[in-house]
């Protein structure tokens, strides 16, 4: 697989040569073309006597695509809630190559297997953009380098947004959007729907969370560009409440994975070009309630992976095409500080191996730790980042993950902690800082967390 790795890189790196050998070609091209253009209307106009050169129209920049947006109670992270909304998976036993059991679309157990005929993969976009999630961000000047910033799980409803309707929608970022907004791009998992419609919860789960679009242009304000809709909460309302959602970010001009109108757009990456950079984000789940939520070919809904034959797909396609390309995922289990065995880091080392260069985790609303496997990272858990307040201290630890990244996945990683017991995260306290960066150090395979919060291989 390391082999296969070390190729997809190889690739990666002689695509953006030769990306940037075509650019240069082209320019030089449309000079030329513009220097005869313009002797040839020169001599069939006077132009050249009156001093005035041809007008030229300049090609438009390529549309950003779609995001969505947080509301709830945080007492949902409790497991007795995730084992009434978790699929039974039983029966699952994949071979090499083939993907899990998906949830059952007529209930929550296990049942039929998602098919890559069936479904075929999507394009993901091509520099001029694509339809749904697959569209791409503006050009930067080449600098050959990118910081990313990453958070946990955010929701802008229930108790958290009531606290934004005493203090205003910009309460929940005062201490930390100067470290967002310092960040090149920066992503979160968005843990609700989105939508002003006057609606009852369905009742289909204990927790049911719907958030006020209102509470948008702060979240990007604050510095947020891009969220990962492949959550179980964001279709608390349906198919109704996803397309608000999908329509409110789009409004917003914030960015979106892991949902669509169809699996196509769901699985797409979303490509962004910063600092001479193309960057590929995807967003999974693998937490869904119900098999109904999973996207089809003609049905809106999210990108799964209980099924990772497509994702699989969707990476290998990505890292051909991109310099860095990084996945956004929810799985695990809720409050367990280890990542699982086989949902998590048999599926990341999978995600790894395709072509994934930085994978980063949420779901389990507490913290866990980092895995240098191959040359890729993963976060297995970011945790809580703005949610609202459970009984477990735990769920109070968030974090700021920063990558500084060039091309195929050369990143180091620093992860700033930061104290959420209420919706306002604020500083860690030395002390708590040092208990938390010694506990995820111990928790980390192949990595080291140090003192400063630092990220590094274990051999480095």
């Amino acid at each position: 697989m390391r082999g296969t790795r070390t190729e997809t890189m190889r690739r990666r790196r002689a695509s953006g040569r030769r990306r940037k050998l075509a650019a240069l070609n082209a320019a030089l091209l449309v000079g030329v073309g513009a220097v005869i253009a313009w002797n040839v209307w020169a001599s069939d106009s006077g132009g050249e006597a009156s001093g005035e050169r041809p007008m030229q129209e300049n090609a438009a920049k390529p549309g950003r695509a779609e995001a969505g947006m947080p509301a709830g109670e945080d007492a949902e992270n409790g497991r007795d809630a995730a084992a009434k909304e978790a699929p039974d998976e039983s029966g699952a036993s994949p071979e090499a190559g083939e993907g899990e059991a998906a949830p059952d679309s007529e209930s929550t157990s296990g049942g039929d297997t998602a098919s890559p005929e069936a479904e075929a993969p999507g394009t993901g976009g091509s520099d001029g953009g694509a339809a749904g999630a697959g569209g791409t961000g503006e050009e930067a000047d080449d600098g050959g380098r990118v910081t990313l910033a990453f958070v946990g799980d955010v929701l802008l409803g229930e108790s958290v947004g009531a606290a934004m309707l005493r203090n205003g929608f910009d309460y929940p970022y005062a201490h930390v959007k100067e470290r967002l907004q310092a960040a090149d791009f920066a992503a979160a998992n968005l843990e609700t729907a989105v939508t002003a419609r006057d609606m009852e919860k369905p009742g289909a789960k204990t927790y049911e969370f719907r958030s006020d679009p209102d509470a948008l242009p702060a979240f990007k304000e604050a510095g947020f560009d891009l969220v990962n809709l492949a959550n179980n909460h964001t279709l608390d309302f349906g198919e109704v409440g996803l397309r608000d959602t999908m329509k409110h970010l789009d409004e917003s001009e914030l960015l979106y994975v892991g949902a669509g109108e169809t699996a196509d757009d769901a699985f797409a990456p979303v490509y962004v070009e910063k600092n001479g950079l193309r960057i590929a984000v995807l967003g999974f789940t693998r937490v869904i309630p119900d098999g109904e939520w999973r996207a089809g070919p003609s049905k809106p809904g999210l990108a799964d992976t209980y099924n990772y034959t497509r994702p699989v797909e969707e990476i290998q396609k990505a890292a051909a095409e991109a310099d860095l390309v990084v996945v956004l995922t929810h799985w695990g289990d809720e409050r367990v500080q280890e990542p699982h065995p086989k949902e998590q880091v048999e599926l990341g080392r999978r995600f790894i191996d395709a072509g994934a260069d930085l994978i980063v985790g949420s779901h389990p609303h507490v913290l866990q730790g980092f895995e240098r496997y191959g040359d890729g990272w993963i976060a297995y858990s970011l945790g809580n980042f703005i949610f609202t307040k459970s009984k477990d201290p735990l769920t109070y630890e968030a974090a700021v993950l920063e990558a500084n990244c060039g091309a195929g996945g050369d990143c180091s990683l620093k992860l700033t902690p930061y104290w959420a017991d209420s919706p306002q995260p604020q500083p860690m306290a030395p002390e708590r800082t040092k208990a938390l960066l010694e506990r995820l150090d111990k928790l980390s395979i192949g990595a080291t967390v140090d003192v400063e919060g630092n990220v590094a291989a274990k051999d480095e």
